[in-house]
């Protein structure tokens, strides 16, 4: 009898260790899925915009949009899943009031997103309202459901990382567009 509680006790503590394996996987596979990673910059949907305008003044104006898509993948309004370490706290004082909150463990995707600020700079979202719902997800391991509320950056910024990622300027991108 001694032998077969043995056998259970052993069985049961490489179920849980496969469970905690199994849970590690899922976690990994998470990350693996919403992470950034650098896709290549389609210039010619940049070409495509800067069709569309008289001016490059113009173009930077009002290209903002579509400029910001192709080089990060993300812009206003956007539903993103982004992970922890991408994540930026904004307001100190309301993340230690939710971390003292009672425990939710039923946190899922099905959950109103947060409201995030995308920083074209450092590429960070910075965590504007959700607080509670970024204190489960950390507990859980998982990456933070979020709406992109605004865009922090300005054009000066975005023209310069616009040349640093594709070697053009958009002054370069609009000659090439009204050029053909």
């Amino acid at each position: 009898m001694n032998e077969f509680r043995g056998f259970l006790l052993a069985w049961r503590g490489k179920t849980v260790r496969i469970m905690r394996i199994m849970r590690i996987m899922r976690i990994i596979k998470l990350k693996h899925k919403t992470a950034n990673y650098a896709k290549p910059i389609n210039i010619q949907n940049i070409i495509n915009e800067a069709k569309k305008y008289q001016s490059v003044d113009e173009f930077e104006a009002r290209g903002f949009e579509v400029i910001q898509k192709e080089l990060f993948g993300v812009n206003t309004g956007d539903i993103v899943h982004v992970p922890l370490e991408n994540i930026v706290i904004k307001w100190k004082d309301d993340l230690e009031n939710a971390e003292y909150m009672p425990r939710q463990q039923n946190i899922d995707d099905t959950t109103e997103p947060v409201d995030f600020i995308f920083n074209i700079k450092t590429e960070k979202y910075t965590l504007d309202d959700g607080h509670n719902r970024y204190v489960a997800a950390r507990r859980q391991g998982r990456p933070l459901k979020g709406i992109i509320e605004h865009t922090e950056g300005n054009l000066k910024e975005l023209a310069s990382i616009l040349r640093s990622k594709t070697g053009y300027s958009s002054s370069q991108i609009f000659n090439i567009a009204h050029s053909s």
